[in-house]
């Protein structure tokens, strides 16, 4: 009996020891992973963390030596580099700075620009894209985009040297200092070339309001650079150095809506809910209005308890009025394009391709314009929205291409047919000549 009791005691002794050896063992990898926790929280910090000994520079400031031996974080260097210096570059004639992100169309239509001429002036001159965004989504996003550049990623130090609001924002260095600060509409072979010949041509500086809020009215800022305010409540003109945005938000206990340098038509169709091809303006009428051209600012402060229906009404009389117009809602027999089923079976396989949508989108992709003009193209269908097709090739870029539409559609056991309908369409009625 003793023996039994005795061989229970250490059993219970080797049990307790185990225990306590895995507890030691759960207490210790707890401390290492909040220790792992810390120090990412602290790298985050530190990326995010401005330099207070960095000065903005403006137009005819030198580059001082900090900035031409920052160490510059980079992707696709052609000597595949991971970090470069400015400094490496400091010979060439001419460097430019290209502010740019991955949602950007301009920005990637002025580097792909840019990259030629670079390939050209290749011993004078260089192309520095820059991007605040991190590298994981910049593959992600490229990936999409078919577009690789070389390009400074997760930039914090950049921006503090050269602060802007709006992209693409280019900054043109020559003989060590800062010469010109612009957009891309200037950035091309023409000025280029005069630059790298020792004529620096005369460019439109870009306007930056590093002050502007979505909280202050706007009038202040159409003031600075005499730009006509149309209406206090507020609708301007076109104000560079603000960028274009558009939404609803609450902030301070109002809430405001605000639509920034976007064409009239685009800001009538966001009142209304109506896509831009399905606003109609009767032939004779069109000579008589000017603001189908014309772009424009406003901004709506209102109590926060506002709904937003009652805000985009506010948003369609202030238009209305500044713009000398009258809209409404009103069925009409349309000539449209609508997908059908061709009468065959679609190609076999389907599924193994790479890119697939469901009918829904693909309307909703045919049915998007960013800017509004006569008779833009209106597709329906009849069939069951869900419905999924398949692709070997981006859908985004073969919407924009007829014969490759065409040919998507036929894969997947679909055509195009123009014929009539009636639908609900938003349509306009200039009163007369708009003094705008």
């Amino acid at each position: 009996m003793m023996k039994k009791l005795k061989l229970q005691s250490n059993s219970s002794t080797l049990l307790y020891i185990q225990i306590l050896k895995i507890t030691v063992l759960v207490i210790l990898y707890a401390l290492l992973v909040t220790l792992k926790l810390s120090a990412q929280s602290l790298s985050v910090s530190i990326d995010v963390k401005k330099d207070t000994s960095i000065h903005p520079l403006n137009i005819g400031d030198r580059i001082p030596d900090k900035l031409w031996n920052t160490v510059l974080p980079v992707m696709h260097d052609p000597q595949q580099k991971e970090h470069i210096q400015l400094k490496d570059l400091q010979a060439k004639k001419l460097i430019i700075i290209d502010f740019w992100a991955t949602w950007c169309a301009p920005c990637i239509a002025s580097i792909k620009k840019l990259q030629i001429i670079e390939k050209k002036y290749a011993d004078r001159f260089a192309l520095i894209p820059v991007t605040y965004e991190k590298l994981d989504l910049l593959q992600r996003q490229m990936a999409k985009l078919s577009f690789h550049p070389f390009s400074v990623y997760s930039d914090p130090q950049l921006l503090q040297y050269f602060p802007h609001r709006s992209i693409p924002h280019q900054v043109w260095i020559m003989d060590n200092k800062v010469v010109h600060i612009g957009a891309a509409v200037d950035a091309n072979e023409k000025n280029i070339a005069l630059a790298l010949d020792g004529h620096l041509p005369q460019m439109e500086v870009k306007a930056e309001f590093m002050d502007f809020s979505l909280t202050k009215p706007l009038d202040e800022f159409a003031r600075r650079i005499n730009i006509p305010i149309y209406k206090k409540s507020v609708v301007t003109g076109y104000i560079k150095g603000i960028g274009g945005n558009n939404g609803i938000m609450q902030a301070k206990g109002q809430k405001l809506l605000y639509y920034n340098n976007a064409w009239v038509m685009s800001m009538l169709a966001y009142a209304t809910d109506m896509p831009l091809n399905r606003i109609w303006i009767d032939t004779v009428k069109r000579s008589n209005t000017s603001f189908i051209n014309q772009q424009g600012c406003y901004q709506l402060i209102t109590p926060e308890a506002t709904p937003d229906d009652q805000m985009k009404a506010w948003f369609l009389d202030d238009l209305e009025a500044s713009f000398n117009c009258h809209v409404n809602k009103k069925t009409r027999e349309m000539q449209v394009i609508k997908i059908v089923k061709l009468g065959i079976s679609p190609a076999s396989k389907l599924e193994k391709l790479q890119y697939r949508i469901d009918l829904k989108s693909l309307l909703a992709l045919l049915n998007t314009n960013f800017k509004w003009k006569v008779d833009l193209p209106i597709y329906t269908t009849d069939l069951a929205l869900r419905t999924v097709l398949y692709a070997n090739e981006s859908i985004p870029k073969l919407t924009k291409d007829k014969v490759r539409l065409a040919e998507f559609l036929k894969r997947n056991g679909l055509t195009l047919s123009h014929t009539v309908e009636s639908l609900e369409m938003l349509v306009v009625n200039p009163n007369n000549e708009s003094k705008q």
